[in-house]
């Protein structure tokens, strides 16, 4: 049998490759979209409510996006990405997730479900229709994650019983059984955005951050590039991304050395006839 393409010996692989996958939740009005906004044009927002760009709009920022509403228009979309590969953003904005899954269970879903079964109650989704919901949401976002792109996704926060642990964790809001954890596994960056109080210059205030790694409370966060700290204060994009790059070109020296530092193995001499 012969080896996998995607075999990659000890220091072959090159993980500073990586897209940025990063899923940022909040409560309402936090300033999740004017968060994304800060990329500016190099932004493509897939806007999932009408009106919920014109906080960032507010703020001066000029950026691309396309209406996201249901299940049709996301597939298009999808298909252009994928396909024309457009090269006038570097990130894909889906904001938000949490909306969209609302929104399409009732408008796009249930006519279906009524449709099919007459008899079906249209604002009482059965288990069938929430599977449904569920399944779909996680395909588009394995789908999102795997283009050429940078994602980024939008959810409110819901509180849901920790695995093995002593309470309740605030966790992205995806309706569904175990939703929340799957899609934060096909996120490699998951931030909460909120308040903390600093001291600057020996005054307290309360500043804007986004927390993305856990402290002891419980807000869910994670970052598998290890370079974006506890907390970000006065988030933006740029921030982030500005310390992604710094972190990938710290990995490429790494690999520059270590390849450097290989002992050479010497050829075996020709035979003399």
């Amino acid at each position: 049998m012969s080896r996998p393409q995607s075999y990659a010996a000890p220091g072959q692989d090159d993980p500073s490759l990586a897209t940025i996958n990063m899923l940022l939740y909040s409560h309402p009005g936090e300033g999740k979209t004017v968060f994304w906004g800060t990329g500016k044009e190099k932004v493509l927002y897939l806007v999932s409510d009408p009106e919920g760009t014109i906080s960032a709009r507010a703020q001066g920022h000029q950026f691309h996006s396309v209406q996201v509403t249901d299940y049709e228009e996301l597939q298009e979309v999808y298909e252009w990405l994928k396909e024309d590969k457009p090269k006038d953003f570097k990130w894909v904005i889906w904001d938000s997730l949490t909306l969209f899954q609302d929104r399409v269970l009732i408008d796009d879903i249930m006519p279906d479900a009524v449709a099919y079964n007459p008899r079906q109650e249209e604002f009482v989704p059965s288990q069938r229709e929430y599977l449904i919901n569920m399944n779909r949401i996680g395909r588009y976002v394995r789908l999102l994650v795997d283009l050429p792109y940078n994602v980024g996704i939008s959810c409110h926060v819901m509180t849901t019983l920790e695995s093995g642990g002593d309470g309740n964790i605030f966790m992205p809001q995806v309706q569904g059984k175990n939703m929340p954890s799957k899609i934060s596994g096909y996120m490699n960056v998951i931030g909460y955005l909120g308040k903390r109080e600093v001291e600057r210059n020996g005054v307290k205030a309360k500043v804007q951050t986004i927390q993305f790694a856990r402290t002891g409370n419980r807000y869910y966060a994670k970052d598998r590039f290890g370079c974006l700290g506890t907390y970000m204060d006065s988030p933006t994009l740029p921030k982030v991304e500005a310390k992604i790059a710094a972190w990938r070109q710290a990995m490429k020296q790494q690999q520059t050395e270590v390849k450097s530092a290989a002992p050479v193995t010497a050829r075996p001499q020709a035979q003399r006839k």
